[in-house]
């Protein structure tokens, strides 16, 4: 099944996973663009679930958002892939979009 950007479905998924930074347990999940959507990062292979706290934190990074994931010894991009394939397998198994 090919996933839509602007799934809701994907979307409201996205948000009910954990942080992708290890240790954390905040809890406030939102869908972040690993590369900016400004910047032709529309794919959902592109999407990573991180809370408000990391969120903010890392547009607000003064060294970038790659060196707020390598200080967190983080792929986002391998995230963001295993995150799209696991929706994937969930919604084919289903047949139908994800049932949250």
């Amino acid at each position: 099944m090919r996933i839509e950007q602007d799934d809701p479905a994907f979307r409201r998924w996205v948000s009910s996973l954990d942080c992708c930074i290890p240790g954390c347990k905040t809890p406030g999940i939102h869908p972040h663009h690993v590369k900016l959507k400004s910047q032709g990062g529309k794919d959902p292979m592109n999407v990573i679930p991180i809370c408000w706290k990391h969120h903010t934190e890392c547009h607000d990074n003064k060294q970038g958002m790659i060196m707020f994931f390598i200080d967190h010894n983080i792929d986002p991009f391998i995230i963001a892939g295993d995150v799209t394939g696991l929706y994937e397998s969930i919604t084919d198994a289903f047949g139908y979009g994800c049932p949250l």
